[in-house]
């Protein structure tokens, strides 16, 4: 049996460490818990796509509402923390502030001692709530301006756009901003949650794991992934030969950020969903132009087998909607925190899905060197 795949016994059956039951994806769709994606972007906001995903079903009224206040009862962040994320040295990233945050409000639990599921479910649920404020919190610190409280009549995209702008969204910028949210979901099997999973089989509780997530997602390429394309997008350097020029960078060792071969990875569907609302949303000025820029570049990379990762897709649309660089990933943070924590939770008492003995490669049997004698 190969390594990561041994064998548990869990609800009565035989399962491998790498079974899961929260998403399945092919060339033609992507599935969360037996929903194509493109249905629950149609049908679901964002808080039914939590719930389905933390509890495996969808909920009823009832129990979405019970879900709802509880989210509006974690929405306030512990002074201290708030004072913390002020102080913070202006150049710490953004992704670098959120694992601070995550592990500085870990210290207010309510539940420290339980390491139960529904503990940890609870812990994802206030998680959920809490990041939009931390990551505004921070955000607008560094600008002067005071912290902003979520208003509980408004809908989830709507208070994340609200607190790290400072403005409502527009119907359709909120709307945008939910398919983004349901649509960004880390919920395959990548490096973020293979670390979050190892975490908890390790001993973590939910914070943990999703600190180790954290640490894998807030990379440095990443931290300014944004600034660096929309600066490409507008500056277009390729003149009037897009195709040359997309050419010439994949062919170069530095290649293109954002993009992946498909030889590495399939195409993923869910992209389709968030290019039918960029458009949408690239009406006029700036945005318009970014987004003609982003498609050209798309379009010729297309022909030599190379494919957007999610982050192109969603830099691309939050970029079209004037969304300030820095805020990207703190704004799809908690997208990708919903997929760590559904993973946690289905990881949760299963033994490590990681190698469990190492494989030595270095120096064979050497002779210790001679000590000079010493009078």
């Amino acid at each position: 049996m190969d390594h990561g795949e041994v064998e548990v016994a869990r609800s009565g059956r035989r399962v491998t460490v790498t079974d899961t039951g929260i998403a399945h994806w092919d060339a033609e769709t992507v599935v969360y818990r037996g929903y194509d994606v493109r249905d629950l972007v149609r049908e679901s906001t964002f808080t039914e796509v939590a719930y389905l995903l933390l509890y495996g079903e969808l909920p009823d009224e009832l129990f979405l509402a019970d879900f709802q206040a509880v989210m509006a009862e974690s929405f306030a962040v512990p002074g201290p923390v708030q004072e913390l994320l002020e102080e913070l040295p202006l150049h710490v990233a953004a992704g670098d502030v959120l694992r601070t945050a995550i592990s500085a409000v870990a210290h207010f639990d309510p539940q420290p001692g339980d390491r139960s599921i529904d503990a940890d479910r609870a812990r994802a649920i206030r998680l959920l709530a809490q990041v939009p404020v931390l990551v505004s919190t921070r955000f607008r610190a560094t600008r002067g301006f005071d912290p902003l409280q979520p208003d509980l009549e408004w809908s989830y995209p709507a208070q994340l756009v609200a607190l790290l702008t400072g403005q409502m969204p527009s119907p359709d910028l909120e709307k945008a901003i939910e398919v983004l949210l349901i649509s960004m979901v880390d919920a395959g099997f990548s490096r973020s949650v293979q670390a979050a999973r190892l975490g908890i089989s390790a001993g973590t509780d939910l914070y943990g794991a999703v600190l180790a997530a954290v640490s894998v997602e807030a990379t440095t390429e990443r931290s300014d992934l944004a600034t660096r394309l929309i600066s490409l997008w507008e500056d277009m350097p390729w003149d009037d030969d897009v195709d040359g020029w997309v050419r010439e960078q994949l062919n170069s060792e530095a290649g293109l950020p954002g993009l992946v071969s498909l030889l590495e990875a399939p195409m993923d569907p869910r992209l389709g969903v968030l290019q039918i609302w960029t458009e949408r949303l690239a009406v006029e000025g700036r945005g318009r132009a970014i987004n003609r820029a982003a498609a050209e570049v798309e379009r010729a990379a297309a022909q030599w087998g190379w494919s957007p990762r999610w982050e192109w897709s969603a830099i691309r649309l939050l970029a079209v909607a004037g969304i300030e660089p820095e805020l990207h990933l703190p704004l799809v943070a908690v997208s990708r925190l919903l997929g760590w924590a559904a993973h946690v939770l289905e990881q949760s008492g299963l033994p490590s899905s990681g190698v469990t003995e190492g494989h030595y490669v270095g120096p064979g049997p050497r002779d210790y060197p001679s000590l000079p004698d010493w009078d």
